[in-house]
């Protein structure tokens, strides 16, 4: 569909006149009707989210020259938010203006009282410069980061600044190597709903060491996760750093490494897919199993490929494919045969897999 055959049809007037206001070009594709209220609906609840996470850390309020923050009522007081995102070349900004309908209406649905939000590269508040981005801390309580679009180097640099909570719009348009900060913002909420479970320790099993440098964003997107997560690496975390001790080093032997931790570990997350699958099958063909009650979660964008050569049925929900059940693409915990339902504070109803 192109610009010039979209009909307003299924979308009010003024959704339409704002996509339309962004600068399509002639003939450029644009997203179905359904897919447009798709991706308005998933940045809005992402954004919910984050603000509902901002809120449970306690606002912060810097106080000019003194180094300090005091917390702030977000309901009583008037609030600075700066919400971070990027054009990307091959993004319109059509696409950005959806994005700020889903501020808008994400803020208005929390009845939140706040007295400005900022764009980057709309507002001075927030700039760009060599050195990074750079974020007058007297003036902002909060920042929000479209995290598709920055790196970790960036998020990590506000977080010394400032509370930041880093959302995931739509894996479809990440098209930057920084992919990783999206699976460090999901790792940040399987940390915590882990932690909130009771696990003391858990173990991140990132990409072998024959994909050094995924191996090395991916440690770095964990890490950021548990950061904003909370917690310690050093105190409730086990990252498997060798992978190489297994008899056939193309095929880590994840199961037989999880069962060497236990039981001071009692969950574990993985990287993508395939390695979940090998610790299925390795537990049907070894005889080998976790402890009831372990539980391990998959983040995974699940690519074409990946979704070929899955054989769980339900194994894991397409990560990026935010609908009415959003948390369903975030989080699959996949030990177990019977799906489960939990509630996460924040996040919502969870489905996944446990042992038990």
């Amino acid at each position: 569909m192109t610009v010039e055959q979209m009909t307003p049809t299924g979308l009010s007037r003024h959704f339409i006149h704002k996509i339309h206001r962004g600068e399509w070009k002639t003939g450029q594709q644009v997203p179905t009707e359904a897919e447009l209220m798709q991706q308005y609906r998933a940045s809005r609840y992402a954004i919910r989210a984050a603000l509902k996470s901002l809120e449970e850390r306690g606002w912060m309020k810097a106080v000019p020259g003194s180094g300090r923050r005091v917390t702030r009522d977000a309901r009583t007081h008037a609030l600075r938010i700066a919400f971070l995102t990027r054009c990307l070349d091959d993004v319109s900004s059509g696409q950005s203006m959806l994005l700020q309908m889903a501020i808008n209406s994400a803020l208005n649905k929390l009845g939140h009282n706040l007295l400005t939000f900022t764009v980057n590269n709309e507002r001075a508040t927030v700039t760009e410069k060599d050195s990074g981005l750079q974020i007058d801390k007297a003036e902002l309580d909060g920042a929000i980061v479209m995290a598709w679009q920055y790196t970790v180097d960036d998020i990590e640099q506000l977080s010394h600044q400032l509370p930041v909570v880093s959302v995931f719009q739509d894996a479809s348009m990440a098209r930057v190597p920084s992919f990783f900060v999206d699976f460090g913002y999901n790792a940040a909420i399987a940390v915590t709903e882990l932690l909130r479970r009771g696990h003391k320790r858990i173990a991140l099993i990132p990409p072998g060491s024959n994909k050094m440098q995924l191996c090395l964003e991916v440690r770095r997107g964990f890490e950021l996760g548990l950061h904003l997560a909370g917690a310690s690496p050093d105190a409730g975390v086990v990252f498997r750093r060798d992978q190489r001790n297994s008899p056939d080093s193309s095929k880590p032997n994840h199961m037989q490494w999880l069962l060497e931790q236990t039981p001071q570990v009692t969950a574990a997350i993985f990287y993508y897919l395939p390695f979940c699958e090998e610790l299925y099958r390795r537990s049907q063909t070894s005889g080998a199993s976790l402890p009831d009650g372990f539980e391990v979660i998959c983040l995974t964008d699940l690519s074409a490929d990946m979704q070929r050569s899955r054989t769980w049925p339900d194994f894991a929900c397409p990560f990026g494919q935010m609908g009415s059940d959003a948390v369903d693409s975030l989080i699959s915990l996949i030990v177990g045969n019977e799906p489960k339902s939990f509630s996460h504070p924040y996040y919502g109803r969870l489905r996944g897999y446990r042992s038990e």
